[in-house]
């Protein structure tokens, strides 16, 4: 996608890696808080594989679980994909040299024709060549909205 082609409306379709959840409803990153404070105005896809991590991660670490069980719970714009990916599409994303877990979204983010994937890790950020979809941390996405 070209940058000028870049925008992030209520109708596209995104995924947020659990750092986004846990970094904004923690508090921990001001641009992951900005995001999640917005969420209500965005199309989300939520992976089983980052639901559990982020009630996981909430709880062991603020517990803050309920609180993300709340913000998602009854949103007409969250979907929850409790589907896992197909296996050839996570093969491909582990053959490009993904991490296990990141593979896993990426595959499915193209399972249901995301646009972006919202992350701060940086290593699913260094993956940003020929894929279906763009990887942007959320002081990208923010700037997109």
């Amino acid at each position: 996608m070209k940058s000028g082609n870049m925008t992030i409306n209520p109708s596209t379709p995104l995924i947020l890696d659990s750092n986004e959840y846990i970094f904004g409803i923690s508090g921990d990153k001001a641009s992951c808080a900005r995001l999640i404070d917005r969420l209500d105005t965005l199309r989300v896809f939520v992976p089983a594989m980052v639901l559990q991590e982020v009630r996981r991660n909430l709880d062991a670490l603020y517990g803050l679980g309920v609180v993300f069980f709340r913000l998602i719970a009854f949103q007409d714009n969250i979907t929850i994909v409790w589907s896992p990916p197909p296996e050839n599409l996570l093969q491909t994303y582990l053959k490009r040299g993904f991490a296990e877990e990141d593979a896993a979204i990426a595959a499915t983010a193209e399972m249901v024709g995301a646009r972006y994937i919202i992350s701060e890790n940086r290593h699913f950020l260094q993956h940003t060549s020929s894929l279906p979809f763009q990887v942007i941390d959320a002081e990208t996405a923010l700037k997109l909205l």
